[in-house]
């Protein structure tokens, strides 16, 4: 019984690190180059200043992020970790523009999503700061991608394979008794060990393969007219 715990235990702690989300380290910090924009834009307001958004990837959009929360769901639309099984930041956003393209915001600090039109999986946060003068920011795109069916499918094998690992071992505890016309235990005990053993190894095999996948984006802004003037956004 302690063995048959054992197993169990191991095979619960594999799964559940296979379906944990892996991090990936952050593209490149993208070159400082300023894009053509064509753009008609009143000049920026009374508290407002004007930045030129762009991303090393495209095309792409990019959309302000307005409201974010950190609720349990499985996400749509354009969120964090889209498609992810897990517990992640869900955003509400406004949109801005089609990159490149210059915009008027309000002075401080703002969050904008960056997201590749044709790619669903290439979508990345970055942080911009809005000053009195004109400044440009450049955004490399990250990514996150999953598979849902994936990780359900892990999680019944998974199930079964628990069920394997407690029934085998009962079945094998019963024993053959040839007198009392009690035969085939321990023939179907083994049998139903193996089955669970084979469910618990693909499963864990399957949640490898389908586990949910977040690289951050990067962001750099600079203000072209103040020489060697340069703020990164944090990866």
């Amino acid at each position: 019984m302690r063995m048959t715990l054992q197993r169990i235990g191991v095979t619960a702690l594999l799964l559940v690190q296979a379906c944990v989300p892996r991090g990936l380290p952050p593209p490149a910090v993208p070159p400082r180059s300023v894009p053509t924009v064509v753009s008609e834009l009143p000049p920026p307001g009374a508290g407002e200043g004007r930045v030129v958004l762009d991303a090393v990837e495209g095309p792409a959009r990019a959309d302000e992020v307005v409201q974010r929360s950190e609720n349990m769901a499985i996400p749509q639309g354009a969120v964090g970790y889209r498609g992810a099984l897990f517990v992640g930041p869900q955003r509400v956003t406004r949109p801005l523009c089609l990159l490149p393209c210059a915009v008027n915001l309000s002075l401080g600090h703002h969050e904008v999503l960056f997201s590749v039109l044709d790619d669903p999986s290439r979508n990345s946060a970055g942080f911009i700061s809005v000053g009195a003068a004109p400044s440009v920011a450049r955004h490399a795109i990250g990514r996150s991608t999953t598979s849902v069916g994936g990780v359900i499918g892990a999680l019944v094998m998974g199930m079964f394979g628990v069920a394997g690992l407690v029934t085998g071992p009962v079945l094998l505890g019963f024993g053959d008794d040839e007198a009392r016309g009690r035969t085939g235990f321990v023939t179907a005990g083994w049998a139903t060990l193996g089955i669970g053993v084979a469910l618990g190894a693909g499963a864990v095999a399957l949640g490898l393969v389908s586990r949910p996948t977040v690289q951050p984006g990067r962001t750099i802004q600079w203000n072209p007219s103040a020489l060697g003037s340069s703020a990164a956004a944090p990866p």
